[in-house]
């Protein structure tokens, strides 16, 4: 019995309703793909309203992706600098230019904002940290072999636009479990391939971390066939995974890297050598955190080796770990 002048909560259900109904009819420029996405994520939700758990975090987050969609975006250019000794693998044949690369991303034009700690369309620290290091060390994690890069959780896509400039890379994914980020992304491809070599692969894909692996990763990876032309496993295009700020919480820990385990292992089914994945932090996870990822990473057979990042990536609490398959 509701007491009198007191009006009745909606239910997770209604509110969903309501924010899809809103959804279909805001005129953002969504390409179709995406549009379609985002209609399935709120449709699934207002047919199974009911069964929703009470906590509504799944509804929570379908309802941030739309609200993420409406907020205003800007441009931000981000300038990595080149190492100072050793060749230098960017693509521009300027060698003028090959001192630093540039790269443009969209985010949330106001990332201090209310609910800009709960959104990935904004630039997280650990991003141009993980873009920075992987400029200056990139010829010593490819060792001068062609390079697969799929980057999970991408936001707006700043380590993999700038993987993109790169020398050695085949191909690059980027993926998000957020319909508005593989926009930004999309539109971070077209802002900046005209500093990519010809060649270069760079494609989107929807993901959900700890489901089964859609066919248009599987293809796009090329993890189920054998490229004759390279040789042996050890010859062969390496795959590397990459993510930044990824771990934020433990409800996240067992499905991200469930995902990454079973990339791996497609990956070595397939006889194309196994890869690496690269996971940078600007944040300490904490103890119970920290338990967790050892256990799920050890269950999963996932070796691991903490990157040391100098003084200048200790004075930001920065962290990189490096994993692969045992």
């Amino acid at each position: 019995m509701i007491p009198s002048g007191e009006q009745e909560r909606p239910s997770w259900g209604e509110v969903i309703l309501a924010a899809y109904k809103v959804s279909t009819s805001l005129t953002i420029p969504y390409p179709a793909s995406l549009r379609q996405s985002r209609k399935m994520i709120y449709r699934d939700k207002v047919s199974n309203y009911e069964n929703v758990d009470g906590d509504g975090e799944q509804d929570l987050t379908a309802l941030g992706f739309l609200f993420d969609a409406a907020a205003a975006k800007a441009w931000v250019r981000h300038k990595f600098q080149a190492p100072t000794t050793g060749p230098f693998d960017c693509h521009a044949e300027d060698k003028d230019l090959r001192s630093s690369i540039e790269v443009e991303v969209q985010v949330i034009a106001d990332e201090d904002g209310p609910g800009a700690l709960q959104t990935g369309q904004r630039t997280w620290p650990a991003a141009p940290f993980l873009a920075q290091y992987l400029v200056e060390h990139w010829a010593g994690i490819t060792f001068d072999r062609k390079c697969e890069v799929l980057e999970l959780g991408a936001g707006c896509g700043l380590v993999g636009l700038t993987l993109a400039q790169l020398s050695g890379v085949d191909t690059i994914i980027m993926t998000d479990h957020d319909p508005g980020s593989l926009k930004l992304i999309q539109e971070g491809i077209f802002r900046n391939q005209h500093r990519w070599r010809d060649g270069v692969r760079c494609e989107i894909s929807h993901m959900e971390w700890g489901k089964e692996l859609n066919r248009q990763i599987v293809s796009l990876v090329n993890i189920e066939r054998v490229n004759a032309e390279h040789g042996s496993c050890k010859e062969g295009i390496m795959l590397l995974l990459v993510g930044s700020d990824l771990v934020y919480s433990l409800d996240v820990v067992e499905s991200l890297f469930k995902t990454v385990a079973d990339l791996f292992r497609h990956r070595d089914e397939s006889g194309r050598g196994r890869g690496q994945f690269l996971l940078c932090g600007s944040f300490a996870l904490g103890d119970e955190i920290e338990k967790r990822v050892a256990e799920v990473t050890e269950r999963l057979k996932l070796c691991t080796e903490r990157l040391i990042l100098g003084r200048e990536g200790e004075r930001r609490g920065m962290w990189i770990t490096k994993y692969n398959l045992a």
